[in-house]
């Protein structure tokens, strides 16, 4: 059974490196014109400064997916908070039935 949980990312980077190149590989649309190179010093400062939140869906010790989300606040009004998911990944043996949807209904 997937378990979802509030991660930390810079705890979990090496977990998700593996994820992130499947991730890059399925979805991206130009791997050769623009490579996969994430910024792991910029997740890790925003992490730092609570601008990210996000969910690590694991089974039993294994992450098997997560969602990154940044906040920030709206511009007009200091006093909405926005969030916006960057990436959300579930290993390919996890998607069927509903744990795709509860980890977007966990973000």
């Amino acid at each position: 059974m997937i378990e979802f949980r509030e991660i930390r990312p810079f705890e979990y980077l090496e977990l998700m490196e593996p994820m992130l190149v499947d991730h890059w590989l399925a979805l991206g649309s130009f791997p050769d014109m623009a490579p996969l190179k994430p910024d792991f010093a910029t997740i890790i400062a925003l992490d730092e400064n609570g601008k990210l939140m996000s969910i690590g869906a694991s089974d039993v010790d294994e992450l098997v997916g997560y969602s990154i989300n940044v906040m920030t606040n709206c511009f007009q009004s200091a006093y909405v908070l926005m969030c916006q998911n960057m990436v959300i990944w579930l290993v390919l043996k996890y998607r069927s039935g509903a744990s795709g949807l509860k980890l977007i209904l966990e973000t």
